[in-house]
């Protein structure tokens, strides 16, 4: 299975096989499970990737703030 990740410091996406520990090639920070499927991911052009990396870590950095309250 294929799996798309995002690093939450750069929002640098990833696509992995196997691996369940995924480190960002770009900045060395571990990366999260974005919840895209290989197939949604496949079909966005290179602009639709880096919006979504932008959205995903807004809302991520959105939840922790809530977490902390």
């Amino acid at each position: 299975m294929i799996l798309v990740y995002v690093c939450p410091q750069c929002q640098e996406i990833r696509i992995v096989s196997r691996r369940k520990e995924v480190t960002c090639t770009v900045c060395g920070h571990g990366m999260e499970l974005s919840g895209l499927t290989f197939l949604e991911w496949s079909e966005m052009t290179q602009e639709q990737r880096k919006e979504y990396g932008a959205q995903w870590c807004a809302r991520r950095r959105t939840k922790e703030i809530k977490e902390q309250q």
